[in-house]
């Protein structure tokens, strides 16, 4: 089997909630969680191997100081490797730009292969 060519997406977000709706609900600060995400995500060689795609949907918890506060898996992709993929890709950003107050942040992951 060779190399199959892949197509990462990381749509918009999903969902945007905090206690200060202000700096939460903000796109720009939204759309840079979702650049660093992206700049994170690859597609594990055990999922292309096996044909795995899908899209799970992961909730971030980030502090005020934009520490990753927790990951949960909202909605899982069907892929048990995917799904891990997908709960360690914040680990692997480190810190968020601070959004000024605690804040959640639901955000659909896809892995496709073309």
């Amino acid at each position: 089997m060779g190399i199959r060519s892949t197509v990462l997406a990381l749509t918009t977000v999903v969902g945007l909630m905090s206690a200060t709706a202000a700096t939460a609900e903000d796109p720009a600060w939204a759309g840079k969680v979702k650049k660093l995400l992206a700049a994170k995500q690859t597609y594990p060689d055990a999922a292309q191997t096996k044909g795995d795609q899908g899209t799970a949907i992961v909730k971030l918890m980030i502090g005020p100081d934009g520490k990753l506060q927790s990951v949960e898996l909202v909605k899982p992709s069907g892929s048990r490797v995917l799904d891990r993929e997908a709960v360690t890709i914040p680990s692997k950003v480190g810190t968020f730009p601070a959004p000024g107050a605690a804040s959640s942040l639901t955000v659909p992951l896809t892995w496709k292969l073309s």
